[in-house]
């Protein structure tokens, strides 16, 4: 006891600053206050017992033990122990309150993860999604059409590209200004997904100009998923300032193979094919064929 109370007063001297961030000082006080008087009486009374008789008559001690031991040491110990579990129960009381702290701040930290997740995701969907169409932008497009290009050679799996040139889209944007034209094409980013399959990649490039990614897809399906595109921007209706506008479009449609050298290539292919489905006089889906080139030199 007396070395259990030395060793707690030595422990409140080298860790008060520790034994602060529990809470209160004072109950960690209060309880080595009680280990040091326990340890204190017991060297009294160890004294007084075995010490005291080498000294004066053991009579005194006798008297000691039968009056003044046997009298107050039970409510010594109930103040002791009183002193004890007041301590223990308030720095219980403390650690408990901490954890119920820690508690809070770690749903507060896992609050503020799902935020900054919630902010990225955003911020990432921003970065590679066209602002006024909400579609995939042309950065975007343009690195997966790349990832494709790499693995298709490896595969031998067919893919495809189209080219979506808007007609008439110069006249309503030249005469009803650009809040009209921007509205057009805000209209054709909800209307054009629905014509195509969930696994392609829609996107704006540009201006009026869109591009349909088509993933694992053979050119006749490509075709098919042209023409229920070509057929959507057919039978779209815009009405501004109670006019009506009706708009079509020119497509490109070209093979994405293992022989497809590069993007640059396929978009040269692409941008050929629409051009001469322009020239052919809009509303017309033209497949790229290896003598385009040539052609496409001698409209130009």
């Amino acid at each position: 006891i007396i070395s259990m109370s030395f060793l707690s007063l030595r422990m409140l001297i080298r860790y008060h600053r520790e034994l602060r961030q529990l809470g209160d000082f004072w109950p960690i006080s209060i309880l080595i206050l009680a280990v040091i008087m326990l340890g204190l009486f017991y060297y009294v009374d160890f004294f007084i017992m075995w010490v005291m008789p080498f000294f004066v008559d053991s009579s005194v001690s006798m008297a000691y033990m039968k009056s003044l031991h046997l009298n107050w040491s039970w409510i010594t110990n109930l103040i002791i122990s009183i002193c004890i579990f007041t301590g223990l129960f308030k720095i219980i009381h403390r650690l408990l309150l901490r954890a119920e702290n820690l508690e809070v701040l770690n749903k507060s930290l896992d609050d503020e993860l799902v935020k900054r997740d919630q902010l990225v995701s955003e911020l990432g969907y921003q970065a590679s999604h066209d602002v006024l169409t909400q579609l995939i932008y042309r950065r975007e497009f343009e690195l997966r059409a790349t990832r494709l290009l790499a693995t298709s050679g490896q595969d031998q799996t067919e893919h495809a590209l189209c080219f979506i040139d808007l007609d008439n889209f110069k006249r309503i944007n030249d005469s009803r200004g650009h809040t009209a034209g921007d509205e057009v094409l805000r209209q054709l980013g909800k209307r054009l997904p629905n014509s195509v399959r969930k696994r392609d990649t829609l996107a704006r490039l540009g201006g009026d100009e869109f591009a349909v990614l088509m993933e694992h897809c053979t050119l006749d399906q490509a075709y098919r998923t042209a023409e229920a595109i070509l057929q959507a921007i057919r039978d779209f209706e815009f009405f501004w300032e109670a006019e009506e506008f009706h708009i079509g479009a020119s497509i490109g449609l070209v093979a994405i193979t293992e022989s497809t050298a590069s993007l640059s290539e396929l978009y040269r292919q692409a941008d050929t094919a629409c051009y001469l489905a322009k020239n052919n006089g809009g509303n017309y889906i033209h497949v790229y064929e290896a003598n385009d080139a040539e052609l496409f030199a001698h409209n130009a």
